[in-house]
């Protein structure tokens, strides 16, 4: 399964960028590319070779049953080569994971004492017939439709060679990668490297195998693909183009890290960042709320009572009072631990907390206003405005009888904006928290 002198690919088809994971192969299909047949026979001819010269150089040929011990050693060192030829340790070789081969090799190795050809045959007997099984296997998950390939490469007294098989599927795959451009694996590229003859076949493989455009690749990919297109193109040496390959790919890899590691860091910042301008939203309207509520706790306003209260729980308030402190900061708020207790303080509550900023000069003095009549009370919208002042007014006509048209007749009746009506009724529960 020679596939000529160039180095053979030892990843699983895919963009080269995208997926730089050029290590050693582990399935059954790039365990199949990465087996060197060839260099495991020069190993295991280089090993017989200087058994053989290490023996002594004064030391003959002993015909019949050899019982030295030279021989016996020199017979062991032997097969101990053949042995590890068989069953090599290399994790990537296509029979690592057929324990049936490893069974049959090691049981036919035990029954050996002094190696001989005929159980050199039967040795490469049992390795030729698991891997015609293995290869047969292989060829069956790259294409249901190789299905008949067997057939037609067995010979007529039914035995499969090997060269017969790879002759067989070379062809195929050649014609298959005629009408699938980009459809060529790991397999197929093995295959047809067995048939190919020229570097300018080989080179055509090698770009079809990591050079084939994609409608999804992106700028930096397509470049890549160019690059290394024109290179096996080339015919120079395959073996340093994939180095190079290989290497470019593992350093554009190690950049898209650093890129994602570097993004990640700034969306972790970024997401900081908005984490603290939230605390310090959450700050502002924290402080608010306490501005507008300056106490956690207060009594009930009724004399008679002074129950503590929880300010952050609903409570019974004067809502013309709430509605006054939402105008100017320079009036209370009064709380109630019942609606009862605030009936009964509404009268006491009215006449001290709700008198007419006219005075003695009010329309209804000394009562605080219309009898039976709170909804027209309200406050001066122009000193409001002006920061004058929070001035309460018991009703619109003694606004603009006092107000008006006393106090800023000649200089505000043009630009005066009325009063601002508040909703005073009776004691009402407040609906703020």
């Amino acid at each position: 399964m020679s596939v000529g002198n160039e180095a053979q690919p030892t990843c699983s088809k895919s963009t080269a960028i995208s997926d730089s994971n050029l290590t050693t192969a582990q399935t059954h299909d790039e365990k199949l590319v990465v087996d060197t047949p060839k260099s495991r026979r020069q190993n295991l001819k280089n090993l017989i070779e200087r058994v053989l010269d290490s023996s002594p150089p004064n030391s003959e040929h002993q015909p019949g049953p050899s019982g030295c011990h030279t021989c016996f050693l020199e017979n062991q060192k032997i097969l101990e080569a053949y042995y590890n030829y068989f069953l090599s340790n290399d994790p990537n070789a296509w029979y690592e994971e057929i324990p049936e081969y490893k069974s049959a090799i090691q049981g036919r190795f035990q029954q050996i004492q002094n190696p001989t050809l005929d159980d050199l045959e039967d040795l490469n007997s049992i390795s030729q017939s698991m891997l015609r099984k293995y290869l047969d296997k292989a060829l069956n998950d790259t294409n249901s439709d190789n299905n008949g390939l067997r057939n037609s490469s067995m010979t007529a007294n039914g035995d499969l060679t090997i060269g017969s098989l790879t002759n067989q599927c070379g062809r195929n795959i050649s014609i298959e990668r005629q009408h699938s451009y980009s459809s060529l694996n790991v397999k197929q590229l093995v295959l047809g490297l067995q048939e190919a003859r020229t570097r300018v076949e080989r080179a055509l493989l090698y770009t079809q195998f990591y050079c084939t455009p994609s409608e999804n690749d992106t700028h930096q990919q397509k470049n890549f693909k160019s690059k290394y297109a024109r290179s096996f193109e080339s015919c120079g040496s395959h073996e340093e183009v994939l180095e190079a390959l290989r290497k470019e790919a593992q350093t554009l890899y190690q950049d898209k890290v650093t890129a994602l590691r570097r993004e990640l860091n700034e969306l972790q910042l970024a997401q900081s960042a908005h984490l603290k301008n939230k605390a310090r939203k959450a700050e502002k309207v924290q402080r608010l709320l306490e501005r507008t509520l300056p106490f956690r706790h207060a009594n009930c306003s009724f004399k008679r009572c002074g129950k503590r209260l929880d300010l952050s729980e609903e409570n019974p308030e004067c809502a013309v009072c709430e509605w006054l402190v939402s105008k100017g900061r320079s009036r209370t708020r009064f709380y109630y631990c019942s609606a009862k207790h605030a009936t009964e303080d509404f009268d006491d509550h009215d006449r001290l907390q709700h008198q007419c900023s006219a005075g003695d000069r009010c329309l209804f003095f000394p009562k605080i206003g219309p009898p039976g009549n709170l909804f027209g009370a309200g406050v001066c919208l122009p000193c409001l405005e002006s920061k004058e002042g929070l001035f309460y007014y018991c009703s619109t006509e003694c606004y603009y009888q006092n107000f008006v048209g006393t106090c800023r007749k000649a200089k505000d009746t043009a630009n005066c904006l009325g009063l601002a009506c508040a909703t005073a009724s009776s004691f009402q529960p407040s609906t703020r928290k």
